[in-house]
């Protein structure tokens, strides 16, 4: 069964939603503490940034000055996380994946997650987080795969009008 919410999410409908999905989740008889929640593009800047190697304590602000450069959005009013894309030793810059979230977006998420009486582990673009679960559901099938073969595959994801399509090789 899917979780349809009643109404747009907003910092002044976020309580209720999280108390809505609250009743869905326990009229399915759906138990757990934590949420991951996946977000389309359309909420989220990517930004590929390429930076010097350094030390990992003064990684995030470098990636962080990168990304603030190119953001059309005031810095102060966004979330910016990142994750490593490539790190050649042999090279000397390194490649990395910026998410950028708006803070006022993360809040009415957090607002539902803890309305809904679940800790928020992570907010996740959609096409990352259908990736996560595809490799996920893989594990559970590892023995009927080929050893050593590469996992490849398609995902679409649908919502209303909008439709997400994603390739992964890995």
């Amino acid at each position: 069964a899917a979780w349809k919410p009643p109404s747009q999410l907003s910092d002044s409908t976020a309580l209720e939603l999280g108390k809505h999905l609250k009743t869905f989740l326990k009229s399915q008889k759906i138990s757990g503490s934590s949420a991951i929640i996946t977000v389309g593009r359309e909420r989220v800047v990517l930004k590929d940034v390429r930076h010097p190697l350094t030390v990992p304590n003064e990684e995030p602000a470098i990636i962080r000055f990168q990304v603030m450069k190119e953001l059309s959005e005031s810095p102060d009013q966004s979330v910016i996380d990142y994750f490593k894309v490539t790190n050649d030793p042999l090279s000397s810059d390194a490649r990395s994946l910026a998410v950028v979230l708006k803070k006022d977006f993360l809040a009415q998420l957090q607002s539902v997650a803890k309305s809904a009486g679940l800790s928020l582990l992570a907010v996740l673009p959609r096409a990352l987080g259908m990736g996560q679960a595809v490799i996920s559901i893989d594990q559970v099938f590892a023995d009927s795969n080929d050893e050593g073969s590469e996992l490849r595959f398609a995902a679409v994801s649908i919502r209303d009008t909008v439709a997400e399509f994603s390739v992964f090789s890995g």
